[in-house]
């Protein structure tokens, strides 16, 4: 049977929802919200220096991120993800997102994790 993206996702949350234990790795801070057009939504965040030892587990594209807000977590499908230097030499990461109905609700400050696989 295959699983559609709307599947995944409310499987996901009733995961989450029921407080099993899914592993996640916090990647970044949301920083900046961009709007490239109506099928696409970026996030970009800064992190620190201390993981660019070793960037492999990056490779999240068409993986899941977990954004925690303060009454809510939102699940994203992962389109595409940026790297790039700041001018202070921080490493930022850019997530481009699949559209989603919940991308309104998300604001500056709320935590970005990595939903492991």
């Amino acid at each position: 049977m295959k699983r559609t993206y709307k599947k995944v996702l409310f499987l996901l949350r009733i995961k989450i929802e029921k407080r099993i234990k899914i592993a996640m790795i916090f990647l970044i801070t949301i920083n900046f919200i961009l709007f490239l057009n109506i099928k696409c939504k970026r996030v970009v965040g800064g992190t620190s220096l201390n993981i660019i030892d070793d960037l492999s587990w990056l490779n999240i594209i068409n993986g899941y991120i977990m954004v925690k807000t303060k009454s809510r977590n939102f699940i994203f499908k992962v389109k595409n993800i940026d790297l790039f230097w700041s001018i202070s030499g921080f490493l930022n990461i850019g997530l481009v997102l699949y559209d989603s109905k919940e991308f309104n609700f998300l604001s500056i400050g709320y935590e970005v994790h990595i939903i492991s696989k």
